[in-house]
């Protein structure tokens, strides 16, 4: 069964822009130390240079996170635009952060559960084909050329196949929400 906490009132501080329910295209999983959202906003906080703080301005850059248990914190409002990849792709996507280091160690099975059912969730939401992609999938997304996110270990492939799937299976009926 998914699992949202709303967590905004402790993780949404700050000023951000809003957008239109009609500029969101775009699903952008990414991966994050922390083991809560509340920590990884935190995290975030810092703006001593090179720490996270530093690229966001001190905001939370993620409008999810996805716990190893696979809870899913919102952190961002959907139409508040944050900062977690370039201002282009900020302005039109939901972007979704999976607690660990996924160039070192999988998902767990729970977090990839809910990872799924998410972005399963936010299409029908949105009555639209969001586009879902890494945040280096995105040519030029990070400053850092080097920089795998989410990581060889969070298979994306798999991941639009399962959500499609699914999403296939509600449409005809086989599947129902829990």
């Amino acid at each position: 069964m998914l699992r949202i906490e709303d967590q905004t009132a402790v993780t949404a501080i700050g000023k951000f822009s809003v957008r239109t329910e009609t500029a969101i295209t775009k699903l952008v999983i990414h991966r994050t130390l922390g083991t809560t959202g509340r920590e990884m906003a935190k995290e975030f906080e810092d703006t001593r240079k090179f720490m996270g703080g530093w690229y966001t301005g001190g905001k939370t850059p993620y409008h999810f996170f996805v716990r190893a248990d696979g809870t899913i914190d919102q952190c961002l409002p959907l139409l508040w635009v944050g900062p977690a990849a370039l201002p282009k792709l900020n302005r039109c996507g939901i972007h979704i952060a999976l607690g660990g280091n996924f160039s070192k160690e999988s998902p767990t099975a729970l977090q990839m559960s809910a990872t799924i059912d998410l972005c399963v969730l936010l299409q029908n939401v949105f009555k639209d084909e969001l586009e879902i992609r890494g945040h280096t999938e995105y040519p030029g997304a990070s400053s850092d050329p080097e920089k795998a996110c989410p990581g060889a270990h969070l298979d994306m492939e798999n991941l639009r196949m399962v959500v499609t799937q699914k999403l296939a299976m509600l449409d005809a009926g086989i599947l129902r929400w829990r």
